[in-house]
């Protein structure tokens, strides 16, 4: 950007605006990654809980089977 021709006070005023909105990004991005990892664990909370329900069917049908055998 040329700034020969830009009076100081939009300059610094730009500057400011820029660091800004880098700090509002920074807290942003931290929002998000905080969001992101209460998703990541509840999802990790939500898959272990469905692999113990498929493992209790397992383990039932296991059951049923070896006892409808005997």
């Amino acid at each position: 950007m040329d700034t020969k021709n830009v009076p100081e006070s939009l300059q610094a005023e730009e500057e400011r605006i820029r660091a800004q909105r880098e700090k509002d990004d920074a807290k942003r991005d931290a929002q998000l990654e905080k969001e992101r990892q209460e998703d990541i664990k509840s999802g990790r909370e939500v898959l272990d809980k469905k692999f113990q329900q498929l493992e209790f069917l397992m383990n039932k049908s296991k059951v049923s089977t070896t006892s409808y055998m005997e």
